[in-house]
């Protein structure tokens, strides 16, 4: 019994001898990377935002809500197709807000929504990020049992997959795009 007891104590010390040696090795997550992570979390709820507003197709929130949400005033929103020619280009806030839509949602008898896959962040700082988001966009009739939209139907009606490069600036507490480079991959 003795023995066990040597045995277990001993062990007992060289496990606490080990982990103290092991902890000391590591280094405590710094402030500087707490805060970055924090960041990444507001970048990525606002992501989240963007999609529920640019989505929305009831009319509430306005289509000028998802714009003064999403971008800076000075705002440049630019699209590549495949071949690699830009195909889009909008300047301003009020510029990439008249592109899509500018007012309330429309009955269209289609129904499109966002869905972003993964962000990766090529840099994070305190007042400054820029990411890279892999991203569907899903294009359907509102109702594909009982109701089409005119020629399609009922099946998808497109199914778009793309890349946003997003350069993030923090305005006045919040996030805002100010550069949005889509690239679209079909």
């Amino acid at each position: 019994m003795k023995r066990i007891a040597a045995i277990t104590l001993y062990a007992a010390a060289t496990l606490g001898a080990y982990t103290q040696a092991n902890a000391a090795s590591r280094p405590a997550a710094s402030s500087e990377a707490i805060k970055k992570l924090l960041i990444k979390d507001e970048i990525r709820d606002t992501l989240a935002v963007y999609n529920q507003l640019v989505d929305r197709d009831d009319g509430a929130p306005t289509r000028q809500m998802w714009a003064d949400r999403m971008f800076t005033d000075d705002a440049d929103m630019l699209a590549f197709y495949p071949d690699g020619k830009p195909d889009i280009e909008f300047h301003g806030r009020a510029a990439i807000l008249k592109a899509f839509g500018g007012g309330d949602g429309k009955e269209t008898g289609l129904a499109s929504k966002h869905y972003l896959t993964s962000v990766t962040f090529d840099e994070v700082s305190e007042n400054h990020v820029k990411t890279h988001i892999n991203a569907l966009s899903i294009t359907t009739t509102k109702n594909i049992v009982d109701q089409h939209c005119a020629g399609c139907g009922g099946q998808p009606v497109s199914i778009s997959m793309f890349v946003y490069e997003n350069d993030w600036v923090k305005l006045n507490g919040e996030w805002r795009i100010r550069k949005m480079i889509v690239r679209f991959k079909n």
